[in-house]
């Protein structure tokens, strides 16, 4: 007998969408989907007036207030819980911090391949226990013998068969077989093509793992080792100059933390240095998984699968590894914290070192922060004691950091009268290394043959329709292209506005440095390592192999080739333009440009040959550049620390950073001064706010932007001041905006 209705005790959901809002809705859970359902599984259901995917992130028998009004869930998407309860926290704390939606916080947490359910294929479960079913077909009269034998056959192949193969293994229509699943008592679920479980692969014996550590070593790892023993939420700064041996402290922190059954995660700020990272930590541990872009959504999802059943014990991978599913979590690790790569630039613009911090403390575990080169935020954290700071003040085996030689190119090219790429002192380092058979790194942070093209007459320069940035010549392809929203052309033969043929290319990149190099050097093997040849998964494994087994001389690139990489036959780097970064309106371009010449100086001096540092610059007299040739960074983080206090930045202040973007200039500016009186208006003390004015980059992709900055003493000031304009930047008509929360572009 059917109990009375307001008997029937009713299951509600709440349901976080990926949209820009914060909350969670609450729908009716119907009784088909009662057992089907729980948090951390996707769902199916209306939201306005389209069918919508969400995320289940809780479940009660409490009518909400609007209880009346709720519509209910029309159908789960996953088999199985893909978030646990913990996720789904760190979701919600990362949608508060970084005024983000819940669901799109939660779906930065799952790779595209997961989410897409990719690798994976859909089966036929039975919903009910078979006997019970086939008790249900006896009822069935002649007319449904189809059905009946659809229903035994399923019995016969419970999760092996998706709807076609049983179709056909039955002998009925898919029709047939999908009645089935409307009378409740088959599912379809997805379920994985391949097992979770893992190969346990051979280790890596290119490393040494049997010397003995430091002082300066064993005295860090003994207090990582007695926060790991604790189970206590610990953050550690380990400061150490480039080669001193950062990355066998992680290995052996990592080590007791498997050696216990736990899991870590080390997070890279680039994937070029994934294969060496791999390499290294696979020579101690097997079980190895990887979380990057460059994989397959399928080898991705396969990844998270191995991560999730347990059977990885180290995660390795860029940012969004922070968010791997792993159970036993121990340890996190940041390598190279300090890189701008660990922050999202889309929605939720998250950073990757906090939302680690965050998830540690949840979990009461330690996190490791290794750098040569903090971030002055964590520095400001080591001297306030929220951090404990751990110097490596030393190279391993006692060698020396490389000598730094500044080169003053207005000089060069006075002298020599001509626009020079490769000084003199330059080449004559480059020449004696080669020469002795060794290797050569420059570096120069711009891709591209030239940065600009001009007429000589008129002035003219080419800039994108687009976008208000000039435009980039690459000679291999014979185009100018913009960077930021892939506009190409051929580049004119003659001026488009006076007709000149005088069109001049000017500036360069690192293709026009490879060009300069071969010309030098006939002899020398060169490789390129910048966005534009590294399209592959598989570039950047084999530059590096080849360079570290000698079949590269001279190994050219952008950033990627500053951080992290260990080339003991690398006895000279060149930097050959210390400027690109100082010269940018961003209050960060001097803790860029001594970032940037640090990590790449640590390239060479790591065999016994040693190795020197050649920096051309046009201001050599800049802090930033002095300091960083002395590896002096103390110096030039107290310095830039005062600077940032008497301006009332960040690390010393909280900032957020509004941008507004629109086709109609107007409109643009109308919002964003509606933006600025409404920050006005709410009475936060201790508010700062600069602005409106337009962003650097004044147009991008046809459409105009304008920023506000808002600077606050603390985080919860900073939180009231938004909240109260949150509504207006999101929904603004034509003008789109954003809110960037601890911002590290202003451009």
């Amino acid at each position: 007998m059917k109990p009375p209705e307001d008997k029937i005790r009713r299951l509600y959901a709440q349901v976080a969408f990926k949209v820009p809002l914060a909350n969670a809705y609450s729908y009716i859970v119907p009784e088909r989907l009662a057992g089907r359902i729980a948090p951390g599984k996707r769902v199916e259901a209306p939201f306005g007036s389209r069918r919508a995917t969400g995320y289940c992130v809780s479940l009660s028998t409490t009518p909400p207030p609007t209880s009346a009004l709720l519509k209910e869930i029309y159908g789960v998407v996953d088999s199985e819980v893909l978030l646990d309860a913990h996720m789904l926290d760190l979701g919600r704390w990362m949608a508060e911090r970084y005024l983000a939606g819940w669901g799109e916080a939660l779906e930065a947490a799952l790779p595209a391949g997961v989410r897409c359910q990719t690798g994976n294929r859909n089966v036929l479960f039975l919903a009910r226990p078979a006997s019970e079913a086939l008790e249900t077909a006896v009822t069935w009269g002649a007319r449904a013998a189809k059905r009946r034998r659809a229903l035994e056959t399923l019995v016969e192949n419970d999760g092996r068969l998706s709807v076609s193969a049983l179709a056909e293994r039955a002998g009925v229509s898919s029709a047939t077989v999908g009645s089935l699943v409307k009378l409740g008592l088959a599912v379809v679920r997805s379920v994985p093509t391949v097992r979770s479980r893992r190969r346990r692969e051979p280790p890596v014996r290119d490393y040494r793992v049997d010397f003995d550590l430091t002082r300066e070593q064993s005295w860090a790892l003994r207090r990582i080792s007695a926060a790991i023993d604790q189970k206590a939420f610990r953050p550690f700064l380990l400061f150490g100059v480039t080669g001193s041996g950062k990355t066998e402290v992680y290995l052996r922190a990592i080590e007791k933390v498997v050696r216990a059954g736990g899991q870590a995660v080390v997070l890279v700020p680039e994937i070029s240095l994934t294969p060496q990272t791999v390499s290294r930590f696979r020579a101690r541990f097997p079980n190895i998984a990887l979380l990057h872009s460059h994989l397959s959504a399928g080898k991705r999802h396969r990844e998270w699968r191995a991560i999730a059943s347990g059977s990885a014990d180290v995660v390795i991978g860029a940012r969004s590894a922070v968010f791997a599913p792993a159970a036993r979590l121990g340890l996190i690790v940041i390598d190279e914290e300090h890189e701008n790569t660990f922050k999202q630039e889309t929605s939720p613009r998250y950073h990757a070192r906090d939302v680690a911090l965050r998830r540690a403390e949840m979990l009461s575990i330690p996190v490791i922060l290794g750098t040569a080169t903090p971030s002055l935020e964590t520095f400001h954290a080591a001297k306030s004691g929220l951090v404990e700071r751990l110097d490596l003040p030393f190279r391993v085996e006692g060698r020396a950091l490389p000598p730094v030689e500044i080169v003053d190119m207005r000089e060069e090219r006075a002298e020599r009268k001509a626009f020079t790429i490769i000084s003199r002192r330059l080449e004559y380092r480059m020449k004696k290394a080669l020469s002795a058979g060794f290797q050569v790194i420059l570096f120069l942070n711009r891709r591209g043959f030239a940065t600009y093209l001009t007429c000589r007459r008129c002035g003219w320069v080419g800039k994108c329709p687009q976008c208000d940035i000039t435009l980039t010549f690459h000679r291999s392809k014979n185009l100018v292209e913009c960077h930021y929203c892939d506009y190409s052309a051929r580049p004119p033969t003659e001026c488009p506005e006076c007709g000149h043929p005088n069109v001049r290319f000017f500036g360069a990149g690192t293709e026009r440095v490879v060009d300069e190099v071969r010309a030098l050097f006939p002899t020398a093997s060169v490789a390129r390592m910048d966005s534009d040849t590294m399209k592959t998964r598989h570039a950047y494994t084999k530059t590096l192999r080849d360079f570290r087994r000698g079949l590269t001389d001279v190994l050219v690139g952008t950033q990627m080739i500053v951080k992290g990489l260990d080339f003991p036959n690398v006895t000279v780097v060149g930097v050959i333009s210390a400027d690109v970064a100082l010269n940018l309106p961003d209050f960060r371009a001097g803790e860029r440009t001594f970032d940037l010449i640090s990590q790449v100086a640590g390239r060479t001096g790591r065999g016994p040959a040693g190795g020197v540092v050649v920096v051309q610059t046009i201001t050599p007299g800049h802090f930033a550049i002095r300091t960083a040739a002395r590896h002096d960074y103390l110096s030039f983080a107290e310095r830039e620390l005062e600077h940032r206090k008497d301006l009332g930045y960040p690390p010393v202040a909280k900032m957020a950073r509004i941008i507004l973007r629109g086709s109609d200039l107007e409109k643009v500016k109308k919002t964003a001064a509606r933006v600025r009186d409404a920050l006005g208006a709410t009475g936060v003390a201790g508010v700062n706010v600069l602005g409106p004015a337009p962003a650097f980059i004044s147009r991008l992709s046809g459409r105009h932007r304008y920023n506000l900055i808002v600077k606050a003493p603390d985080r919860a000031s900073l939180s009231a001041a938004l909240d109260g304009v949150r509504k207006l930047v999101k929904s603004t008509g034509n003008v789109q905006g954003v809110i960037d929360i601890d911002p590290l572009s202003m451009l």
